[in-house]
């Protein structure tokens, strides 16, 4: 079960049962091509502990997993015997976020377009498979801990391990009167909080990334400043106006930063 392990977003969260006097606990996934693939299905697994890692395995001993249609989560009870943080299982917060492991051919998720969340990923991701790369999700065994939080996409070539983040926010129609759009303002700190991965890998594996983002946001003096500054660090941000050609464009400026 070591080989070939994806990471998913997920968490673990508490709740406390007066009924029985005590904390119950149950997992989270946050995917939701894999809860519309198993929807209707009767899945039990059980999940286990490997150092800082949780992996989740199908077994007919263990819980059911439940898909929730209107979240697009699916949801797991849980025993309490999981070693879990002594700090959690103190405070009085009901949940932690954790790295959940699993192998993506038990669970059918080895075709690409069924795993990516979103319909950017897909479509950029087969216009670079048409260009002759190797495009997977992010994985539990790359290189520098690169988890999903940090990319949508990884380019996998020979020497390197590429991550590619995909954002389709424009800049706010009010920032006029409130500033919303401006190096301070909270639309554009949310995207650039997004970079800030990237530009740690690109420094600490000395690999290239992409950042693929609206083009209405050339505009501003500060993003462009920005982003030729993240260029020196072969943090490459690509402008796109997400329209009908969008991902074969991206993908043939990404083949061409990548042959220089």
């Amino acid at each position: 079960m070591e080989n070939n392990l994806i990471t998913l977003p997920a968490s673990i969260n508490k709740t406390y049962d007066i009924r029985s006097n005590c904390y119950k606990y149950r997992l989270i996934i946050y995917n939701s091509k894999m809860s519309k693939l198993l929807l209707n299905k009767k899945i039990r697994a059980k999940l286990v502990k490997r150092g800082n890692s949780f992996y989740l395995y199908k077994d007919n001993k263990g819980n059911l997993i439940t898909p929730r249609p209107k979240s697009q989560n699916l949801f797991m009870s849980i025993k309490k015997i999981i070693p879990l943080d002594k700090k959690f299982l103190k405070k009085k917060s009901k949940t932690i976020r954790i790295k959940l492991e699993l192998n993506p051919d038990e669970w059918g998720l080895v075709d690409l377009d069924r795993f990516l969340e979103s319909e950017e990923e897909k479509e950029l991701a087969k216009k670079l498979i048409l260009l002759g790369y190797k495009v997977s999700p992010i994985t539990s065994n790359d290189e520098n801990k690169l988890d999903k939080g940090c990319a949508d996409l990884l380019l996998d070539l020979k020497d390197k391990k590429i991550p590619i983040e995909i954002t389709t926010t424009s800049p706010s129609s009010r920032d006029i009167k409130r500033g919303i759009n401006s190096p301070h303002g909270h639309q554009w700190v949310k995207i650039s909080g997004r970079v800030l991965p990237l530009f740690l890998y690109c420094l600490n594996s000395g690999a290239p990334c992409f950042f693929i983002m609206n083009k209405k946001w050339k505009k501003y003096k500060h993003v462009r400043y920005f982003t030729n500054k993240l260029e020196k660090f072969n943090c490459f941000v690509l402008l796109s106006d997400f329209s009908k050609n969008w991902a074969k464009d991206i993908a043939n400026k990404i083949h061409s930063k990548l042959k220089n």
